[in-house]
């Protein structure tokens, strides 16, 4: 019970940062995996890529964590 408290806070704002920090180090491992085994090149392009998924993730979670209370 301690452990959930910890991890998912009562706190919107909170959650969502446990939450960015969790999708970050999912998404992020997960693309430059990509790069790792040789199907994608470290090009500008796939830099911006990578980033305009992270930030999507993240609004759509900040939407649903923080922004529906207000």
């Amino acid at each position: 019970m301690m452990v959930a408290e910890l991890l998912f806070p009562d706190n919107p704002f909170l959650r969502a940062v446990a939450l960015s920090a969790i999708i970050i180090g999912i998404i992020d491992p997960l693309m430059f995996y990509v790069v790792w085994i040789g199907r994608a090149h470290m090009t500008p392009l796939f830099v911006i890529e990578v980033i305009l998924i992270t930030v999507i993730a993240l609004a759509l979670n900040f939407w649903v964590h923080v922004f529906r209370y207000m």
